[in-house]
């Protein structure tokens, strides 16, 4: 019996990792990032959560058709509920920031993580910022959002960890079907992950909050044998 993206989805436990990445071929389509407060006026944007600085620009950006599943997924919503976004885009340069202050975290929690397998654990949370463009990391790419959903007055329901913290307490709950969350939280991130799956996004099942359209890690949850959003080197800056 075929299951839904939807049923596959709430049961995914595999990280893809760069050598998974860069087994999928991507064609680059050439689209545009687009500003995502402008394709998406009635998403909650909020640049900056996980980190400021000159690499992090003014506006979140996503790929055109990333923004207009943003936009289908936000019209299906019950009255009461909106999407908030708060990572889209990142410069290279954003990436290799984010990764550092990831394996820091680790390092400090778990001092006795060294070598390939803290990499590889770092590379769980934010991805290796390697230059090679046949496994870009997916936020480089435009295609990917970290978001959640938030109640009509912005508040944010329990989703049982924190993103951007990395300490063993949060870590463990951060995979969408972590058996460790309670009742209440699973049902918190299922329906986010209905709502986004339905849209057309894929899940990165180590992040309950990230999720991507036509890239690699798309792909890898989907089945599509060929990414069309590879890494995007600049962006408009108006």
């Amino acid at each position: 019996m075929t299951t839904s993206p939807v049923d596959r989805a709430e049961s995914a436990t595999e990280r893809i990792g760069v050598d998974e990445r860069r087994a999928i071929p991507v064609v680059e389509g050439g689209e545009p990032l687009v500003r995502v407060d402008l394709a998406c006026p009635d998403v909650l944007v909020r640049p900056g959560i996980l980190g400021d600085g000159p690499d992090v620009g003014p506006h979140l950006l996503a790929r055109a058709g990333v923004c207009e599943r943003l936009a289908r997924m936000t019209a299906s919503l019950p009255v009461g509920w909106r999407v908030e976004v708060f990572e889209a885009y990142r410069t290279m340069a954003y990436q290799r920031r984010l990764y550092a202050a990831a394996v820091a975290a680790l390092v400090a929690d778990r001092p006795g993580l060294s070598g390939r397998t803290l990499a590889a654990v770092a590379d769980n949370y934010v991805a290796l910022p390697t230059d090679d463009p046949a496994s870009p990391p997916p936020h480089t790419t435009g295609a990917a959002l970290d978001m959640l959903l938030v109640g009509a007055d912005g508040a944010r329901p329990d989703y049982g960890s924190t993103p951007g913290t990395y300490d063993a307490h949060h870590a463990e709950r951060h995979p969408t079907n972590s058996p460790s969350v309670s009742g209440e939280q699973r049902a918190n991130r299922l329906r986010l992950l209905r709502a986004a799956v339905a849209a057309g996004f894929a899940n990165y099942p180590g992040e309950w909050w990230h999720y991507s359209y036509g890239d690699q890690d798309w792909c890898h949850q989907s089945g599509e044998p060929v990414a069309f959003y590879g890494r995007v080197d600049s962006a408009p800056t108006g």
